[in-house]
């Protein structure tokens, strides 16, 4: 309803709940992203990607200022492997940039267990891949 232009007083109550701060917990709670910019189709979110190798093939690896928020992998992978997302959420700023998505691909694939002793901050969004 939120993407349709309903207002989030609007969807809260269609949705069953009792409110919007109760709608708003949940946005943040399970999209990461408050419900104005879920309605925007993530305008004002900024997606950093880039590509690493990996045992699976190539890994396109997403992640905005609060986490990972995607992952995907293929032999062929280049920078229109993005459509998903970008079809998601059409209003975000995508920026190809291998080098900020390496801390994420470090601990991705780590072989060690000393990269896994912190939890992986992920953003998870509407639905996924």
């Amino acid at each position: 309803m939120l993407a349709k232009g309903s207002s989030v007083m609007s969807a809260a109550l269609e949705a069953g709940l009792s409110g919007p701060s109760r709608l708003h917990d949940l946005c943040l709670k399970v999209e990461a992203m408050t419900p104005g910019r879920y309605a925007t189709g993530g305008a004002g979110v900024s997606i950093v990607y880039g590509f690493r190798p990996s045992l699976f093939g190539t890994a396109l690896i997403m992640a905005t200022e609060r986490g990972l928020c995607g992952l995907a992998f293929g032999a062929t992978m280049k920078r229109s492997s993005c459509s998903d997302m970008r079809s998601r959420w059409p209003n975000a700023a995508f920026v190809a940039n291998d080098e900020a998505t390496a801390i994420y691909a470090a601990r991705i694939f780590a072989n060690d267990s000393s990269a896994r002793r912190f939890p992986l901050a992920i953003e998870l969004f509407a639905t996924p891949w």
